[in-house]
C-alpha cells in the first residue's frame, strides 16, 4: 500500500466519509417503524456501500501515523453499515426480536460516526 502525504489522504478520506454519511442519512430517513427498507432502496444503498469500498476505501493509501485513526474509523464506519444491511435483510434462524435489537445497536454505532469526520480531523490536526 502506498503511503499518502497528509493533504492527499485527508482529501480522499473526506470524500469517502461524506459518501458513507450520505448512505447513512438516506438509510435512516427511509427506515419504516418496524426497521425495514423497501427492497429496491436496500439493494441500491448496499450496492453503493460496496462500490465505495471497492473504488475508494481500498485505495485510500497508507496514512501518516497521525491520521491512522481516520483510516481505521473509515473501515469501522463501513463495516458497521455493512452490518446494518445484513440485519435489514435478516438472517435465517434469527428471531425478529434479535434482528431488530442487533440492527438498532448497529444503527446507534453508525450514528456515532455520522458527521464525525470534521471534528475528528480537527482534533487530530490542531495539536
Amino acid at each position: 500500500m502506498v503511503e499518502e502525504d497528509d493533504n492527499s489522504f485527508i482529501s480522499k478520506a473526506e470524500r469517502v466519509w461524506l459518501e458513507l454519511d450520505s448512505i447513512y442519512s438516506e438509510l435512516i430517513n427511509s427506515l419504516t417503524k418496524d426497521l425495514r427498507l423497501p427492497d429496491k432502496k436496500l439493494k441500491r444503498l448496499e450496492a453503493s456501500l460496496y462500490e465505495i469500498e471497492d473504488r475508494a476505501i481500498q485505495k485510500l493509501g497508507r496514512p501518516s501515523p497521525q491520521l491512522s485513526m481516520v483510516d481505521r474509523m473509515i473501515d469501522q464506519y463501513s463495516s458497521v453499515l455493512a452490518g446494518v444491511f445484513t440485519w435489514l435483510k435478516g438472517k435465517n434462524g434469527v428471531p425478529e426480536v434479535r434482528r431488530r435489537r442487533w440492527l438498532s445497536q448497529d444503527l446507534e454505532i453508525a450514528q456515532g460516526f455520522y458527521r464525525a469526520y470534521y471534528p475528528l480531523t480537527k482534533l487530530l490536526l490542531d495539536r
